[in-house]
């Protein structure tokens, strides 16, 4: 008796209908922002690519990328009803969540860069923590500008004087931009002068920046060696 084999194209093609439709929701929700004409170009790559690495649409990886498309796209909508002033809308959405996270710390991105003020800013990071956010971070990194030194300074502020008020710790990750050593000291100058000590662990303050590793890792050999190594003696992953 011969084998029925499943098509395939199948997969890919429910793959693509599924990235497709989502798009097309996107942009008939209010706030709509540029950056999800891009994000379909990615979710369409980073399917294919999925798929024939793990073997079809079923598989746990391809399933878990579709989720991640998912939620991607309710962030993407939510930050738009952000900026139209549908606060309580993102509050109620932010409250549900951290009811289904239970235990697990649940961490907000703002995505700074789509913000437009540092008034939203604050009114941002100040509403994802009075909803449950464990933990605000500044952005995805694929959104410019990302994390600046201002905006962080900005959610530190915001941070303080919601844990002067309620006394609650809440914790920071400024994400994306942040390339070098030098760099990440400003960050933990701001850091110590605005919140303190307390705050100078990563249960409260983590950075965000695969690109800073190498720079620390060049710095480290430098104090060993006395000398700089260039960057190709570090991997790039």
């Amino acid at each position: 008796m011969r084998r029925r084999t499943r098509s395939a194209t199948a997969p890919a093609s429910r793959a693509y209908a599924l990235s497709v439709c989502w798009y097309l929701l996107l942009r008939l929700k209010r706030g709509e922002i540029w950056q999800s004409y891009l994000q379909l170009g990615v979710d369409l790559l980073l399917i294919t690519w999925a798929i024939n690495r793990t073997g079809g649409v079923d598989s746990y990886l391809s399933s878990l990328y579709f989720l991640l498309i998912v939620v991607a796209g309710i962030l993407l909508e939510k930050r738009g009803a952000f900026l139209a002033g549908e606060y309580a809308r993102v509050y109620d959405e932010i409250v549900a969540v951290k009811e289904a996270c239970g235990e697990t710390h649940l961490k907000v991105i703002l995505e700074t860069g789509e913000l437009e003020t540092y008034d939203n800013v604050r009114r941002a990071s100040v509403l994802a923590m009075a909803a449950g956010a464990d933990f605000i971070k500044t952005s995805t990194g694929k959104v410019q500008p990302a994390s600046t030194l201002p905006v962080t300074l900005v959610m530190l502020e915001a941070i303080r004087d919601f844990h002067a008020q309620t006394g609650r710790m809440v914790g920071m990750k400024p994400a994306g931009g942040i390339k070098t050593s030098k760099q990440a000291i400003s960050y933990l100058t701001t850091l110590y002068e605005t919140l303190g000590p307390a705050w100078m662990t990563p249960e409260y303050f983590r950075f965000g920046a695969s690109s800073l590793l190498n720079d620390v890792l060049m710095q480290i050999r430098k104090e060993r060696t006395g000398r700089y190594s260039g960057g190709d003696y570090f991997t790039l992953d």
